[in-house]
């Protein structure tokens, strides 16, 4: 792992790493890298906003400057204060999906009847849709994929509830 440590990090990384064995640090290309080019690895979970982001950064010692946390940084001060308040909201919400996944034993039948879950997919269809609708009147191009890019677990979140209330049945033989 020491070689690793000469990456630089970026929000927008270059590789993906996984661990094949317990002390095997595998890195793969994301995209092309030209022989010489700067490898840049992102050194936090890189799909959050900027504010839970930076508060990693901090942790570690530096403040990043990649191009996705410049993009992101230049949103107007509303989107940010959104954003903070947005992503806490999200949270309270996959936690209470987390309590009733967890109280219904694993099992997903009778989910699709849950109260708790069709108000939770409601809420984040709908922050969702206004967390899109923001970002779109405040960045456009490149730096609107970007700042997407922050909520992509929210919008998977979201489809995956979408399917358990669908088809509760596909999801009970999943391994």
């Amino acid at each position: 792992f020491l070689d690793h440590g000469y990456f630089n990090h970026s929000c927008c990384a270059q590789v993906q790493r996984d661990f094949p064995q317990p002390s095997t640090l595998r890195l793969r290309a994301l995209q092309k890298i030209e022989p010489g080019q700067e490898i840049d690895d992102s050194y936090s979970f890189p799909l959050v906003p900027l504010h839970v982001r930076r508060l990693g950064h901090e942790a570690l010692g530096f403040q990043c400057a990649c191009e996705r946390c410049t993009a992101e940084g230049q949103l107007p001060r509303t989107m940010h204060v959104w954003s903070e308040l947005s992503w806490g909201t999200v949270m309270r919400l996959l936690a209470s999906v987390a309590r009733t996944r967890s109280q219904s034993g694993g099992k997903t039948q009778g989910l699709t009847d849950d109260p708790t879950l069709r108000q939770v997919v409601d809420q984040l269809r709908g922050l969702l849709g206004q967390t899109e609708k923001r970002l779109e009147a405040s960045a456009e191009g490149r730096a609107l994929e970007l700042c997407l890019a922050s909520w992509a677990p929210c919008m998977a979140a979201l489809g995956d509830l979408q399917g358990l209330l669908r088809e509760p049945e596909a999801y009970d033989t999943m391994e």
